[in-house]
């Protein structure tokens, strides 16, 4: 028979700050934001308290801070308490889409962001 996990047991390690460790991807020279980066691609998802310790940030909210932008362009999703990377995300697509804004309000249209 196998063990089931504790849930009470996994929430007080959490709020104890005990999480698990990761390993910081290679991200040699980089930023801080493109360090947080490679580790979500690495892992696919991480809550801000692992991403934290693992980069060294003093609170939970300068990972919030840094991933903001990549928030709202959609790079990077948070759900259920922890940064997913968005794999589906076009970088591409999303200059294509700029340009077409650009060039509509260039001829005097509005463009309003969606949020999604």
């Amino acid at each position: 028979m196998t063990a089931t996990p504790n849930p009470m047991a996994a929430m007080a390690s959490h709020l104890q700050g005990r999480c698990r460790r990761l390993e910081p991807a290679a991200h040699q020279g980089a930023s801080k934001t493109d360090a947080l980066r490679s580790t979500l691609r690495a892992y696919g998802r991480a809550t801000s308290a692992e991403l934290a310790q693992t980069h060294g940030l003093p609170n939970t909210a300068r990972v919030g801070a840094l991933l903001k932008g990549d928030l709202e362009i959609g790079r990077v999703e948070y759900s259920g308490g922890a940064y997913f990377w968005n794999a589906q995300f076009d970088e591409s697509m999303r200059q294509e889409v700029k340009r077409a804004a650009s060039l509509l309000r260039a001829q005097g249209y509005q463009v309003k962001k969606l949020r999604g």
